[in-house]
């Protein structure tokens, strides 16, 4: 009999051997729900600290505005964020493709949460015009290999004033986020994907379904499907990086100058952070 203890140390061990996007998929129907369950606590737990400071001073503008607003957390996984949300008192749903879903639906359940867990596509998103008052959506751009239908449809389920919140790896750091692996993000997705199941992060038949998106692209796809304000967002965790104090001044300054920040901070910057409203 093996206990829950034991099969997470197995999920974890596979997590850094298999190195994984796609692992999870593969681990759902034994002992995925353990694993997720471990991760769901630990962010619910998390939750009750409150919300960062950069997501909180979005939410609180929104709610300056309306007396309640209604969120969205687009490619949201297992539903961690959408958990923490509900905690700290904001309306927010999930949308993920993924199987996963179900499971996250049945923990916030247990948890005492509301299931607003929902499995569909960007592209096709099911839900009515003008829906939500914010649109967030954390590193799942890359995963896409042309995002441009999805910020479409994301415009059109916003509000008038809606507010799109957005996270994807910054094309110009050298190491890849998923891997660790110096260069990746230079090269190009063919040989990228060559790469790394040569170094062993991936298996020869899985798929490398990473592209690193330029931000001047991005901001592109975001202009052709309406959105008007778009800003440069950067966060910095004193507390991983030492070093990180140094930056803000940076920031400051460049913004001061008229100069983008990560022009400056192009190689200090793993994520790119970005703000548009429609």
């Amino acid at each position: 009999m093996i206990d829950d203890r034991e099969i997470i140390m197995k999920c974890k061990t596979s997590i850094y051997e298999n190195a994984v996007a796609s692992f999870f998929q593969r681990v759902e129907k034994d002992y995925g729900r353990v694993l997720v369950q471990y991760w769901i606590k630990d962010h619910i737990q998390k939750a009750k600290e409150g919300l960062p400071p950069y997501l909180m001073e979005i939410l609180n503008k929104k709610r300056k505005l309306s007396d309640s607003i209604t969120a969205l957390d687009l490619c949201c996984g297992w539903g961690e964020f959408v958990a923490n949300c509900l905690i700290n008192g904001f309306n927010c749903y999930g949308l993920d493709k993924d199987e996963t879903i179900g499971t996250g639906n049945k923990l916030l359940e247990e948890n005492r949460l509301p299931n607003q867990l929902i499995r569909g596509d960007a592209f096709l998103l099911p839900f009515k015009k003008e829906t939500f008052d914010i649109v967030f959506s954390f590193s799942s751009l890359e995963h896409i290999q042309n995002p441009k239908g999805m910020f479409q449809n994301t415009y059109f389920v916003l509000k008038e004033n809606g507010t799109l919140f957005f996270s994807f790896p910054n094309a110009i750091y050298p190491v890849d986020g998923h891997t660790m692996l110096w260069g990746v993000p230079y090269l190009p997705h063919n040989l990228a994907e060559k790469y790394v199941k040569y170094r062993r992060k991936r298996k020869i038949n899985d798929q490398w379904d990473v592209w690193y998106h330029k931000k001047r692209d991005v901001i592109g796809w975001l202009k052709t499907a309406g959105f008007k304000k778009i800003e440069n967002f950067i966060h910095f965790d004193n507390s991983k990086n030492k070093k990180s104090y140094l930056k803000r001044p940076i920031v400051n300054l460049a913004k001061k100058l008229s100069i983008d920040p990560y022009a400056i901070l192009s190689l200090k910057a793993p994520m790119v952070f970005m703000v548009a409203e429609k």
